[in-house]
């Protein structure tokens, strides 16, 4: 039975918000136009900057929110890598299109589209998972703050109450306490009050 749980919730707290995530920004990468081609790449990137952002807004360690913002800015760092490969070190601008015979700038270059639709599908899902994730943990703290207080409310008063009943069954004394004479209907509280003296 708890492993059933524990599917479901690996299932709706970690891979659902991961693949609506990556295919939200898939379908947005699709709509454009230049980037259509290249939404397959930003699709994938996504998947990663998705799970990298859940992690990062669910957990409540210090390490995990320093070391996956670093992973995301490795991979930025190799895709512009990549860019400045592809351009050419000397080109600048110009090189980020292609050009006609005539030296007119004709199209961009696919490897920029690449690139582009890349960093967008990852920055876009790891902002979008970080804060799936921080909405998940912060339900996790709302829910283990109403545990407490329902555990102070039940060991503060239902346990005294239940046992104040049971030893009224029992026919034992009532306890001293202040609250043992509140506990008990009006009626018995006087007659446990008088075999008390």
């Amino acid at each position: 039975m708890a492993s059933a749980q524990h599917l479901l919730d690996a299932l709706f707290n970690g891979l659902v918000p991961v693949i609506s995530i990556s295919m939200i920004i898939w379908g947005l990468l699709w709509a454009l136009r230049p980037l259509r081609n290249y939404a397959g790449v930003g699709g994938l990137f996504a998947l990663v900057g998705a799970t990298i952002g859940l992690l990062t807004g669910a957990s409540r360690e210090a390490v995990v929110q320093a070391t996956l913002p670093a992973m995301i800015a490795l991979i930025t760092g190799y895709l512009g890598w990549l860019l400045r490969q592809e351009v050419g070190a000397n080109t600048g601008l110009r090189g980020l299109t292609t050009t006609t015979s005539d030296g007119d700038a004709a199209d961009v270059r696919p490897t920029v589209l690449l690139v582009v639709s890349a960093v967008l599908g990852l920055m876009l899902a790891a902002a979008a998972g970080t804060m799936w994730g921080a909405s998940m943990r912060e339900a996790s703290v709302v829910n283990d703050r109403r545990y407490e207080e329902w555990r102070f409310n039940f060991e503060q008063q239902e346990v005294l109450i239940k046992t104040e009943l049971l030893r009224r069954d029992l026919g034992l004394l009532a306890t001293q306490s202040p609250s043992s004479n509140a506990i008990l209907p009006a009626e018995e509280s006087s007659s446990s009050t008088q075999s008390n003296q």
